[in-house]
């Protein structure tokens, strides 16, 4: 958990985070032919929207430098400078490869304006971050048969929480809220506690996530 005040830089380092996770997760998967420094590049690119990645290097500083490391010692660090466009240098990766998710899930809820964000991303277009559009694309309709019994506990806890669960419409292409009592509502007509919490039931339920995936969650208070 990071806690501090506003301006201190929390979410900047849980996109940091993202990006250098996902590298990691999307490097030397299936048909990836990219190198983990050009996947890295594109992810900081996206989640950060500016032109040039050198402006977000503090002020004064000569470059800005992140490192990771995971329970069993394996680590990851980049580094770029002030004149960087774009590209920048990891300076180690022994990370091995995954199979498994990471996501990102920002205080906005992001299923009622699920497709306009990945057609914006589609048309390479800034104004939704990276961790958005990777998000939105993940949400995809559930699934029935086994799952880990942790999740199916988890997500009958989700139910009883917000009193239904949230259905896919492939007829109409959209996502509906049925309550406990069978009574099925547009998303668009639910709170957003229902729509952000309902995120989750949704990652468990497409097998997005395993039990080894991380989930960053931004302003986990909201």
């Amino acid at each position: 958990m990071i806690i501090g005040p506003n301006q201190s830089g929390k979410t900047f380092l849980l996109k940091a985070l993202y990006a250098a996770l996902k590298t990691v997760e999307q490097s030397k998967r299936g048909r990836e032919n990219r190198t983990d420094k050009e996947i890295l590049s594109d992810k900081l690119y996206w989640t950060f929207q500016t032109e040039s990645l050198g402006s977000i290097v503090k002020k004064g500083e000569s470059s800005l430098s992140f490192t990771m490391q995971s329970y069993n010692s394996e680590s990851f660090g980049f580094s770029f400078g002030p004149s960087t466009i774009k590209k920048v240098n990891i300076e180690n990766n022994t990370f091995a490869p995954t199979n498994s998710n990471v996501v990102f899930i920002p205080a906005k809820e992001v299923i009622s304006i699920r497709d306009i964000i990945i057609d914006l991303r589609e048309r390479s277009w800034f104004g939704f971050e990276e961790p958005y559009s990777d998000l939105a694309k993940s949400l995809k309709k559930t699934y029935k048969g086994r799952n880990y019994k942790a999740f199916s506990d988890a997500r009958q806890q989700i139910i009883n929480m917000i009193g239904g669960r949230l259905e896919y419409d492939e007829t109409k292409n959209t996502w509906l809220f049925r309550d406990s009592n069978r009574r099925v509502y547009d998303v668009s007509s639910t709170s957003e506690g229902v729509k952000k919490i309902s995120i989750l039931d949704v990652l468990l339920g497409n097998h997005y996530l395993d039990n080894h995936s991380i989930i960053l969650i931004d302003e986990i208070e909201a």
